[in-house]
Order: C-alpha cells, then sequence, then structure tokens
C-alpha cells in the first residue's frame, strides 16, 4: 500500500469521528467554533534530506497551505538533541473538515503539484525524510483561535527555561526575554531603515 494512500485513509477516518464528535458537541452546547491544530514532526537526515524539506515547505507546501486557508502556518526545528533535525510544523484549520480534505485540496491544486514536482517524485531509494508523525489537536474553549505576535518579525527564537530552583529558572527567562526584546528591536530598526 502507498503511504499517502494510507495516510488518506487513516486521515478520513480520524476526521469523521472527529467530525461527529464536534457536531454532536456544538449541537448540545451550543459551542464557538474553535480552531483544529494539524502538529506534523519529519525526521530527517543532515545534509539532502533536510535541503530537500525546506525547499518543499518553502516554495510549495506554505504557499498551497496558504491558498487554501490553512494558516497561520508555524515552522519550528529542534537544534539541539538526540534526534536532530527534526522540523515541527503546526497548521491551523478552521474546522475538522478542513483537516480530512487537505490532502484531496492538494491533490487538485496545480501549482502545487507544479511547485512539488521533485518532492512528490523522489524514489523510494531516496525518501525524503526518515519519519514522519502527526497529531491533531483541538483549540480550548477559551483559547479557540492562534494569534501572531506582533512585534516579533517571520522569524524569531524561541525559547525555554528550566532551573534548579524557581530563582534560578526566572534569572535565566528574564535574560532570555531581554535578548529577545534586542533580537526584536534590532529587527524592526532594520525592517525601518
Amino acid at each position: 500500500m502507498r503511504r499517502r494512500t494510507l495516510l488518506g485513509g487513516v486521515s478520513a477516518a480520524l476526521g469523521t469521528k472527529l467530525a461527529f464528535a464536534q457536531a454532536s458537541g456544538s449541537a448540545e452546547g451550543g459551542e464557538a467554533p474553535v480552531d483544529f491544530y494539524e502538529l506534523r514532526t519529519y525526521h530527517v537526515r543532515i545534509g539532502e534530506q533536510k535541503t530537500a524539506l525546506d525547499g518543499h515547505l518553502r516554495d510549495a507546501a506554505l504557499p498551497a497551505w496558504n491558498r487554501l486557508g490553512i494558516r497561520p502556518v508555524g515552522v519550528f526545528e529542534t537544534m539541539v538533541g538526540p534526534e536532530i533535525p527534526k522540523v515541527h510544523l503546526l497548521l491551523t484549520h478552521p474546522g475538522v473538515e478542513s483537516v480530512v480534505s487537505l490532502a484531496g485540496r492538494l491533490e487538485t491544486d496545480d501549482e502545487y503539484k507544479k511547485a512539488a514536482a521533485d518532492w512528490l517524485g523522489r524514489p523510494a531509494s531516496a525518501p525524503p525524510y526518515d519519519r514522519f508523525e502527526t497529531s491533531l489537536l483541538r483549540a480550548f474553549p477559551n483559547v479557540p483561535h492562534v494569534r501572531c505576535p506582533r512585534r516579533l518579525g517571520r522569524e524569531s527564537p524561541v525559547s525555554s527555561s528550566c532551573g534548579p530552583t524557581r530563582d534560578t529558572a526566572r534569572r535565566r527567562t528574564r535574560r532570555r526575554w531581554t535578548c529577545l526584546r534586542r533580537w526584536a528591536s534590532s529587527r524592526s530598526s532594520a525592517a525601518r531603515a
């Protein structure tokens, strides 16, 4: 069985179950619509696979997803750790129907097929990634939609901090936020110039 066929069948079955659950929940409680998030993780090797994935995302996938109304899309890379590099994508879907129909809508998008010809036509002897994981998440009712920060640019560093004590973690976090503020102000001043 082909990988795309299997993934399409699994996502259709999962989407049908979620659509039923969403429809029954909103009909009873009268909830406002919330976003669904698809978290994808690509395990790639440094070199050709990483370059191919970056090119596919930049030239084909991200523009196609934006044309289909899937935005914002977050792209994050794991740069330190035992299994590097990993690329994490967070796709924001307006509803479960968008998640289920994404593969079919991409198949009918001629611009996507043209831009992704190299990616889609890769032989089995040169796979585009080692492993692909996907998770489907539903937004919280209190926070139904993702909003991008206005102050930071398109590319912004993300960091977390921990420490053996609360004071150590607080100090580290304060230092990192100071660095982030400097980084954001340097980017905004460079953009104005």
